[in-house]
């Protein structure tokens, strides 16, 4: 469902592209993934590095139609976003595409993704449990390496997101001071 300032997906599948995605315009096994979604009668939600150019322009005349896909940028920079991603692919049971090409098979679903102008809430993803409590269990073995304090925070908060079972994407920021204190 839409509403005016958020969009509402449930019952979704979830494709995870970590790179942009106009790569995969002219690819078919793009088309194969929005083709299982259109066949299983599902919305899409795509998470990638970004989008423009010839791939927004085909969403966008598709959008309405019998699929309803809702590309949502990646949160974080550089390897951090590579990592994110990973977890985002664990707590939806689906993988990450980092190729040109992706599989109908690396599509991972979830209950309820809320998606607003800076949120992106993935809820009752459809993940292997161990998985999930592996990928925790060796974010926490990475802790206490780090050295930052930050750092460490920051890794307990992606630990608990993922066993809490909820991920919260947080992209953007009020104004250029605080994006550019969220960069790094």
């Amino acid at each position: 469902t839409k509403g005016l300032n958020h969009v509402n997906l449930k019952n979704c599948l979830v494709f995870i592209y970590d790179d942009d995605l106009d790569k995969l315009s002219a690819n078919e096994n793009l088309v194969k993934v929005i083709d299982q979604a259109a066949v299983e009668k599902k919305s899409l939600l795509i998470l990638c590095n970004g989008i423009r150019g010839e791939m927004l322009s085909i969403l966008g005349a598709n959008h309405g139609k019998a699929l309803f896909v809702c590309p949502v940028r990646a949160p974080g920079f550089g390897p951090q976003r590579s990592e994110l991603l990973e977890d985002v692919a664990v707590l939806v049971g689906g993988k990450v595409s980092t190729e040109a090409f992706c599989e109908p098979g690396d599509l991972g679903s979830a209950d309820e993704v809320i998606v607003t102008m800076k949120d992106t809430i993935i809820s009752g993803g459809r993940g292997k449990p161990e998985k999930i409590r592996e990928r925790a269990d060796a974010i926490n073995t990475r802790i206490a390496a780090l050295s930052s304090e930050y750092a460490r925070e920051q890794y307990r908060a992606r630990a608990a997101r993922l066993v809490s079972g909820t991920a919260t994407i947080r992209v953007g920021a009020a104004t250029d001071i605080e994006r550019a204190e969220k960069k790094f």
